[in-house]
């Protein structure tokens, strides 16, 4: 297929159908494969190439997150169309378009689910352990907390930054039994501002702003 796509002097243009070809292997075959499906990819992008177009049917997530994974500095093609399939009540399957990768991974649904939260000014009952599994994942790859962050804190931050941090760890595990449990609006607000301070004094703020999605000064 690669062969014949690059005979430019051949006027037939090349449709390639690619159906789960990942079927039963084991995850270095996997990436192997993938790391196929990208090359053609590339190549289906290449505007001299005769492969006009691919299409990939996939059911497992992790071999589409490989497929279509973008090195950092490269521009996503806007000739990329992302469709998921399901099936209705009446099994009738149906075609859903999506302008962007529907697929992510759990982290970044993490930080979805908290944007929305805070765009809201509410704190759901999955907030608690949103922030946690947060701090948790990405301060745990960088080797833990670099600063005391009380001391970082001004004095005004920081008992609310001392009661996130042992809400976080109490909070985000148990399910509190009074029946008057209602976090307010203003102590949403209240969380979602020390939890965005607690990246800006590790030095991190870029990665909450790429991740909450942060334009202008908006934070």
């Amino acid at each position: 297929l690669s062969t014949a796509a690059k005979d430019i002097n051949s006027p037939k243009p090349v449709v390639a159908v690619i159906d789960d070809p990942i079927s039963s292997l084991d995850s270095s075959t996997l990436f192997a494969i993938s790391l196929l499906c990208r090359k053609l990819i590339d190549l289906c992008e290449d505007k001299t190439s005769r492969l006009c177009q691919i299409v990939l049917l996939t059911h497992n997530a992790y071999f589409f997150q490989e497929v279509t994974f973008q090195q950092l500095g490269r521009t996503v093609s806007k000739d990329r169309l992302y469709y998921t399939f399901k099936k209705d009540d009446d099994s009738i399957t149906q075609a859903i378009h999506h302008a962007d990768n529907p697929i992510v991974s759990t982290y970044e649904q993490l930080w979805k689910d908290l944007k929305t939260d805070r765009d809201n000014g509410t704190m759901s009952a999955n907030t608690q352990n949103a922030m946690r599994r947060i701090l948790e994942t990405y301060f745990g790859a960088l080797g833990g907390f670099q600063t005391d962050l009380l001391k970082a804190l001004e004095p005004g931050e920081q008992l609310a930054a001392n009661s996130l941090l042992a809400w976080i760890n109490d909070g985000s595990h148990n399910i509190p039994w009074e029946i008057d449990y209602a976090p307010v609006a203003v102590d949403a607000e209240q969380y979602h501002r020390i939890f965005r301070r607690i990246f800006e004094v590790e030095g991190q703020l870029g990665h909450y702003e790429k991740m909450m999605k942060v334009k202008n000064q908006d934070s």
